[in-house]
């Protein structure tokens, strides 16, 4: 293991499976990194599991492990010359999730070793890979892993990257995000009154701020009071102000989860964190193939090819005196149901509709949520 000198690394323990250390550097938060190796003999694989149990039995700080763990999760991570027993992928699956490990994923090639077999076959598989703790996500929730080339090794080397600037961003302007409702803007007093006040005037500024922001300078305030009786007052004030940013950023963290059979209140923050930034990285577009099949990374690209893909697949080609083909075709809808879809809809349609729906669900375009339809329906729609 090496590392640069401006980077404090402190040996824990060290053995023939695994290198285990703290990295410290004064830009960046703590973590644990565990350079792994899995025992090659299948008998003995049982070995290394028992010593990455014992590994994660004493981590409860940000953890990353990586190396060769010469094994597989699924098939998917072989080309198919050998096959492996499904209870051997099985364990080592089952023996990550014990243990709070996850794989992040990579960019590049799939497999990582390769191998010739007595007949000439080229055997690939993805035998290296990262994995880390919820802790660890948390903190560094835009981490990359590359699989890159070698010409000197079986194996390909894998680059961790923390907090990686996604590609899509490279040389183009910061994305202007819609607007969102934010469910724990209805803890804040006076809430409605804002609302009302936006829906007359056509647009409202930022006016209850960023709760990370806000929560980051109290616990900095908090740091800052000195343990006297004169500032036991302020300091209560602060503590409560805390609780009530911790309360609000589960509630935040728990409409981007889209978790609707867990409720907020039983302190499940870090479980609301941790699949808000699954979907994120779920959902996020590394990069498109455009028209000519040339792979296309840059954000204002990649918008523009979806959107000229769209407007291709629905634009109207060719379509002249369409009438002499629509008026062949026999309607499908009875008259009853066409006025029945067409009359207009009352109050209490629109009543009934919000009640039906999960309340971190948006009825519209605009973000707005039907977080409370049984409120008086006249504060909730201009």
């Amino acid at each position: 293991m090496l590392w640069r000198k401006e980077v404090q690394v402190n040996v824990l323990s060290v053995s023939a499976g695994h290198i285990d250390c703290w990295v410290n550097n004064h830009l960046i938060q703590p973590f644990r990194v565990t350079g792994f190796y899995g025992n090659p003999e299948t008998s003995l694989r049982i070995f290394s599991w028992e010593l990455l149990r014992r590994l994660a039995s004493s981590c409860k700080s940000p953890w990353v492990c990586l190396g060769d763990f010469n094994e597989l999760f699924s098939e998917r991570e072989s080309n198919g010359v050998r096959r492996r027993p499904m209870y051997q992928m099985e364990n080592f699956r089952k023996s990550l999730e014990d243990f709070g490990l996850s794989d992040i994923g990579f960019e590049g090639f799939p497999f990582t070793w390769c191998r010739k077999d007595g007949n000439g076959n080229v055997l690939w598989e993805r035998l290296d890979r990262v994995v880390v703790n919820t802790e660890f996500r948390i903190l560094w929730h835009q981490t990359k892993v590359h699989h890159l080339n070698s010409v000197v090794s079986d194996h390909k080397p894998v680059l961790l990257t923390l907090n990686a600037q996604n590609s899509n961003d490279a040389g183009s302007s910061a994305r202007k995000c819609r607007f969102q409702f934010e469910k724990m803007w209805l803890k804040e007093e006076g809430f409605e009154d804002v609302v009302r006040s936006a829906w007359e005037h056509n647009g409202a500024e930022d006016v209850f701020g960023s709760v990370r922001t806000q929560l980051k300078m109290s616990l900095e305030l908090l740091q800052c009071i000195n343990p006297s009786k004169q500032q036991s007052q302020r300091k209560e004030f602060i503590e409560r102000k805390i609780d009530d940013l911790l309360e609000k950023q589960e509630i935040m963290w728990q409409q981007r989860s889209r978790v609707e059979w867990l409720k907020e209140g039983d302190k499940n923050t870090s479980y609301f964190h941790e699949r808000a930034k699954e979907r994120t990285k779920t959902n996020f577009i590394a990069g498109v193939y455009n028209s000519k099949g040339k792979w296309c990374t840059d954000r204002r690209l990649v918008t523009k090819n979806f959107s000229c893909y769209f407007q291709s697949l629905f634009a109207t080609t060719g379509g002249h005196n369409i009438e002499v083909i629509t008026d062949k075709v026999s309607p499908k809808v009875p008259d009853q149901m066409k006025h029945f879809l067409i009359k207009p809809y009352n109050k209490n349609e629109v009543e009934v509709a919000l009640k039906q729906m999960p309340p971190s669900k948006a009825p519209g375009i605009d973000g707005m949520k039907c977080e409370k339809p049984e409120q008086d329906l006249d504060s909730s729609h201009p």
